[in-house]
């Protein structure tokens, strides 16, 4: 394990890397509140062993500088999720330990739980990686795919209306995730990719769906990609959307082309549900295991490549020691034209394998944990040239929501 370069405790981190939510986080629409700050931020932070771990949401008034303080945190134990319709005030909370769902708004500059609904009468057992969109701010869907179900929530009144079932959503074989945690808005509906893959076992299924998503009536069509194991999505400025293969599937296919299909790009045009046949293949424009999009302009996106040259991959490594080894660089796609990448030379630094990334306002940050995940930088990866550092917040960063 040394000669990867890769702790114990860094491989604890990876499987949270792989659930993450990239909380997307558009123009306000909802009324201001009197002392509401402008972001929420939900982290998890951990015990020096890793043994312990709890969730904590703070607030801020900018991602570019300064740093989070959790003395002024709600703390939830265990593992929680954050959601919000943005610009209202109102923050959402999914508890892991309590099976619940918690609605909490601002009072006088404080945040205050108004509300707490149960959600094993849905025959919810347990919560990972749950995703929460809205449909203004009076509606939400909760979706879990562990029970392969959204749960319709009436927000006006706090009550849970129904479930609704996501079965054909799911891989008969393998656990099934939405994609990066989080759907594209799109002309008025939410898209997603969705497939299956197993950390333990090192597998990634070898077929996935597109997922189109309309909240106004909570109906959803399913379309079968091209190709398999795509995880980021993002729209381009034609509103073609984009959706990529994660470095984990690029990892293992490295090391065992039977395991994980080959790291690859799809295109869905603008104004349609179908999935253009021709696909984008990644570790051809790079050379090397290639996977991720992370927005870096209207029509580039950053993607990461595993630097084997400074690092050649060893004999019998594992997909998931690939992933986690800090040997993976930045380059740079033109989305209107993705035959090729660049290097990013401003960028020199050489990271692991995940990736999480939230947008706020067109400008997009992306997670930097430190070694032992006590603490996370945002960096931002919009309006370069090349990322450049914001904020800082202990532990990990999961989502980030704004409230006004």
């Amino acid at each position: 394990m040394e000669r990867l370069g890769i702790s114990m405790c860094g491989l604890r981190g990876i499987g949270l890397l792989l659930i993450t939510l990239g909380a997307c986080t558009d123009e306000p629409s909802g009324t201001n509140v009197d002392g509401t700050p402008r972001y929420a931020i939900g982290m998890r932070v951990f015990s020096p062993d890793f043994s312990d771990e709890n969730s904590f949401i703070g607030f801020t008034e900018d991602l570019a500088t300064g740093a989070v303080d959790l003395s002024d945190a709600i703390e939830i134990p265990g593992q929680a999720s954050l959601f919000a319709p943005q610009g209202t005030g109102d923050f959402y909370v999914t508890s892991a330990e309590e099976r619940s769902l918690q609605w909490f708004q601002f009072e006088e500059g404080r945040p205050v739980e108004v509300g707490r609904l149960g959600l094993s009468g849905f025959g919810i057992s347990t919560l990972s990686g749950d995703v929460m969109v809205f449909d203004g701010a009076d509606r939400g869907y909760l979706f879990d795919m562990l029970s392969g179900q959204a749960i319709e929530v009436n927000l006006e009144d706090f009550e849970l209306v129904r479930a609704i079932d996501l079965s054909d959503w799911l891989d008969p074989t393998l656990t099934s995730f939405i994609g990066g945690l989080r759907f594209v808005p799109r002309d008025g509906e939410f898209v997603a990719v969705v497939y299956g893959t197993d950390l333990v076992q090192q597998v990634v299924s070898d077929t996935a769906q597109v997922v189109f998503f309309d909240p106004a009536t909570g109906t959803y069509e399913l379309q079968p990609s091209p190709c398999a194991g795509v995880h980021y999505g993002m729209s381009a400025s034609n509103g073609d959307l984009f959706f990529a293969s994660d470095p984990w599937v690029a990892a293992i296919h490295a090391v065992d082309d039977a395991r994980a299909p080959a790291p690859c790009m799809i295109r869905i045009p603008a104004g349609t549900r179908t999935v253009a046949t021709q696909t984008i293949e990644l570790n051809a424009l790079t050379g090397r295991p290639t996977g991720g999009l992370i927005p870096s302009g209207p029509d580039t996106a950053y993607v990461r490549a595993l630097d084997v040259e400074t690092f050649p991959i060893p004999d019998k490594a594992t997909g998931l020691e690939l992933f986690g080894a800090p040997f993976w660089q930045t380059w740079e796609i033109d989305l209107r034209q993705p035959d090729e990448a660049v290097l990013v030379d401003s960028d020199p630094e050489l990271l692991p394998g995940g990736i999480t990334w939230f947008e706020s306002e067109e400008t997009v940050y992306q997670n930097i944990s430190s070694p032992d995940f006590t603490s996370t930088t945002l960096s931002r990866t919009t309006d370069g040239p090349g990322p450049s550092s914001g904020i800082v917040v202990p532990g990990l960063a999961l989502q980030v929501v704004r409230l006004q």
